[in-house]
């Protein structure tokens, strides 16, 4: 009598559990290698163009508008983008880009004057100014979060402290640059803030599983 083997729920789950474990390894080693990279050819690209920073500060914002629009359009026509979807109150996308925008001119201005392992560092007070942010907003947070930013201040204060002394990061930096470039993540946390409002408002006027298709396609 023929017999067939069948695998066990139980076993597909595991099976499925691994599967996904390793796309998590596998995309998150991607995006900080990605991460990492940026920073680099971030700062590469300002050496032989300290003196034209706003020119590449441009050149990056018009290039993500190109490169962002094409792949909306590409949705749009592959009917993942819906005229729903498209319908959203434009005003806060044009805050978001106003504000990115200033975060990119500032922290290349800023940038072509810092030196590179500064750059990365005075970057997380994006954390910082997130936080503050959402807090003015009503968002609460708990101990450990307000201790890990309060942490990660406690560093950016010491390594901008420290720019007076010769053999220290920031020595013969001007004190604005430094400023600047915390301003710049300021710009971008202000953007960031804008973005979840979006998403929050795009939940409860379309459609639950069109928003959802939406964010994972």
């Amino acid at each position: 009598m023929p017999f067939t083997l069948h695998a066990s729920p139980h076993n597909s789950h595991s099976t499925a559990t691994t599967t996904n474990s390793k796309l998590i390894f596998i995309t998150s080693s991607l995006t900080i290698a990605l991460a990492v990279a940026n920073r680099v050819l971030y700062k590469l690209a300002l050496v032989p163009m300290k003196q034209y920073p706003f020119f590449l500060a441009q050149l990056t914002t018009f290039g993500y508008v190109a490169i962002y629009s094409s792949i909306l359009y590409m949705r749009y026509r592959a009917g993942i983008v819906t005229d729903e979807m498209l319908a959203l109150p434009k005003w806060r996308f044009m805050a978001i880009g106003a504000l990115e925008a200033l975060g990119v001119a500032t922290g290349m201005s800023a940038g072509a004057m810092l030196p590179g392992p500064a750059i990365p560092i005075l970057s997380q007070t994006f954390l910082v100014w997130q936080l503050a942010f959402s807090t003015i907003i009503g968002r609460s947070y708990s101990f450990n979060q307000i201790a890990g930013c309060l942490l990660v201040a406690t560093g950016v204060v010491v390594a901008v402290a420290s720019g007076s002394n010769a053999d220290q990061m920031l020595s013969g930096v001007d004190f604005k640059w430094p400023v600047l470039m915390i301003a710049s993540s300021a710009f971008q946390a202000g953007a960031s803030i804008i973005k979840e409002f979006v998403f929050t408002d795009a939940a409860t006027r379309l459609k639950i599983w069109e928003f959802v298709l939406f964010l994972i396609s």
